[in-house]
């Protein structure tokens, strides 16, 4: 043996601390690398500290009228999110080609955010099939950005022979959520239907688990009989997909509440809200530091957003209390929204200009004003960020 060998146990261990690029070249170096490297194992035990934040935006709008927006072509940057007050380090990067393909028609159409979510790593985009509008088709595509690979999955025909706009407007009834299991990193989609077609029917729940590469109904239903609105995408944290709603529970009151899809058991939870929230007509969920955030925003007479309450859920199995971290102020400034939380928990958001086009500026919760701008300048409503980590799932897919 030589005396410059090192077991492979150790080999597998420090390799687990490098970046996804080195791991992607060294694939290349031998069969026994190659081997470990693309193992089911080894992909499930691989951990990074590496963040980044994928902002997608477009430039301008070409044209618009009351109902359609066309816009240039989108673009996609990932950013090196390492703690820094304003993340550094932009590169341009190409999405899958279904991607560019759906999102001229889901704006168009205003549909569902086109990235509904990221979970480990992984960014799902959610959207129209190209050219299947007759056909009713739903395309789900998951991205690794770190290993540039995807996967595309098509969603079944809910209600086969309807219209364009009759299935655009089944469309917003439905929500839809992505998530990695914990237990098995399986990615999971978990879509909920209404089963009449109204605003207010029962709840239908089909998911899909990339591993078996089959859609199935499930017969465990969300915590409220009936709603009137959600947001329509989920939100993953630590296992779980959540949905803000607004609807009856078993007393029959109609109020806000959040309802969890557990990703191991599959089974829906509820999570109650401070009571202040409640009623507040102006919800959203979102992650901060791995943890389950409300944004609830506030607005002025002529609806005009003034501020942006946050709130984090404690990470405590047990009692799923929210507390008030911090509030978003602007001063002369037009406020959008809150898009995404860095990794040192900094506030992006996006304002609007005066000439009507929006930026990307970073609010420093503890200096309780924006830090800096992230030099990015796009059209109104083009904006969605998104923060991931290095992974190397779908490697072996």
């Amino acid at each position: 043996m030589s005396d410059n060998y090192i077991p492979l146990d150790i080999q597998t261990h420090i390799m687990k601390k490098l970046p996804v690029n080195s791991l992607i070249r060294f694939r290349c170096v031998s069969k026994q690398w190659k081997s470990l490297i693309d193992s089911s194992k080894f992909i499930k035990s691989y951990q990074n500290t590496m963040n980044h934040l994928l902002v997608r935006y477009s430039l301008k709008y070409l044209y618009t009228t009351e109902f359609f927006s066309f816009t240039d072509e989108y673009r996609f940057v990932s950013i090196i999110d390492n703690n820094a007050t304003i993340p550094q380090h932009k590169s341009p990067i190409t999405v899958p080609m279904p991607v560019n393909i759906r999102l001229q028609y889901s704006e168009v159409l205003h549909l569902p955010g086109n990235i509904l979510g990221s979970s480990h790593g992984l960014i799902c985009f959610y959207g129209f099939l190209f050219g299947n509008f007759n056909e009713n088709a739903e395309l789900i595509v998951l991205w690794n950005p770190s290993i540039r690979k995807s996967v595309g999955i098509v969603i079944p025909n809910k209600l086969p022979g309807l219209s364009l706009l009759e299935y655009v407007s089944e469309l917003r009834m439905s929500c839809i959520g992505f998530g990695v299991c914990p237990e098995t990193n399986d990615p999971k989609i978990v879509k909920i239907n209404t089963i009449d077609g109204t605003p207010y029917g029962y709840w239908e729940v089909q998911v899909y688990t990339l591993s078996s590469k089959v859609w199935k109904k499930v017969s465990v239903k969300p915590p409220c009989k009936k709603r009137d609105y959600q947001q329509c995408e989920g939100v993953s944290v630590k296992g779980f997909i959540y949905w803000l709603m607004y609807g009856e529970i078993d007393s029959g009151v109609k109020s806000n509440l959040i309802a969890s899809f557990d990703l191991t058991n599959e089974e829906f939870g509820q999570v109650y809200l401070p009571d202040g929230l409640l009623r507040s007509p102006r919800l959203r969920l979102s992650k901060r530091n791995e943890c389950l955030t409300v944004l609830d925003y506030e607005a002025d007479n002529n609806r005009v957003l003034q501020v942006c309450n946050v709130w984090m859920m404690k990470d405590d199995d047990v009692t799923k209390s929210f507390t008030k971290m911090f509030s978003i102020k602007l001063s002369g400034r037009l406020f959008k929204e809150v898009l995404e939380f860095g990794k040192n928990g900094d506030a992006i958001i996006e304002t609007i200009e005066d000439d009507g086009h929006s930026v990307l500026q970073v609010y420093d919760p503890s200096l309780g004003h924006i830090s800096g701008d992230m030099g990015m300048d796009g059209s109104y409503f083009s904006f969605s960020v998104r923060s991931y980590m290095e992974t190397l799932l779908l490697l072996d897919e």
